[in-house]
């Protein structure tokens, strides 16, 4: 196989890998290979077997899609779906097939207000909820996620671009958060008391809401990014704005449609 064969050989791989597994396993091969004009027989050899292995689990299982087109997203604010007045809309691409599979919105200026003052309403309330109702919310949540469990778990799949295995597990880590905020919640709610600190002196801690938190997530884990925060932050008895990434927003409004 010659220079010229080679890189249409690696181009043809490039092009055809889906399977982000596979390209983790073939990356460190295909950027030493690629500088190379007449590579190693054993590395020809992978490459093309990481391409048969690919090409064979097409032909195996194909994940069918949870919607092919989610329409225009939009915004959940004060308990209420709402339709942005925005001219700027981006589209949202499945990775693996590079189709639209969403259109959203960048908020306007009125509508960011909207949710700020929303959200300090909501503060005045909630940080006056009692523990045991701000631990049944968060059991009821972790409750939804395991109902909508698969339904999530493609969701991220196809918005994101991650492996059903992989998709699962974080799933799973995303349930362990509000678990463990469930844990926290007493000790974010009792303080601390320590008599005779020093001679005639008492110390007491109390812990008390700061207020309304605002989540940016990442594009590389929208909704572990969005578990590792909203649950401590609820359990806290702050509310929450939360901004998803331009790359997936489909993950988290996903979560706001099982949930809310």
């Amino acid at each position: 196989m010659g220079s010229a064969e080679w890189d249409l050989f690696l181009y043809k791989l490039a092009v055809d890998i889906k399977s982000r597994a596979v390209i983790r396993m073939s990356c460190p091969i295909y950027q030493y290979s690629r500088n190379m004009i007449n590579p190693p027989g054993e590395i020809k050899s992978t490459l093309l077997a990481n391409l048969m292995m690919v090409k064979e689990t097409r032909k195996m299982a194909v994940l069918p899609e949870v919607e092919k087109h989610y329409g225009k997203l939009k915004f959940f604010i004060d308990g209420k779906w709402i339709d942005s007045a925005s001219d700027q809309i981006y589209e949202d691409v499945n990775p693996a097939t590079g189709e639209v599979i969403a259109e959203f919105p960048s908020a306007t200026d009125s509508e960011i207000e909207q949710a700020v003052q929303a959200a300090q309403a909501a503060f005045a309330q909630w940080r006056r909820v009692p523990l045991r109702d701000k631990a049944r919310y968060l059991f009821d949540l972790r409750a939804k996620f395991e109902e909508h469990y698969d339904r999530l778990c493609r969701v991220l799949v196809q918005d994101h671009g991650r492996t059903i295995g992989e998709a699962r597990g974080t799933l799973r880590r995303c349930i362990e958060n509000i678990e463990s905020a469930c844990s926290a919640l007493l000790l974010l709610t009792k303080g601390e008391y320590v008599t005779e600190l020093a001679r005639g002196l008492d110390q007491a801690l109390y812990w008390e809401p700061r207020g309304v938190f605002l989540i940016i997530t990442p594009n590389n884990i929208p909704m572990h990014a969005w578990s590792s925060f909203v649950p401590y932050a609820i359990a806290s008895g702050c509310p929450v704005m939360v901004s998803p990434s331009k790359n997936d927003p489909v993950c988290l409004d996903a979560i706001f449609r099982v949930t809310a």
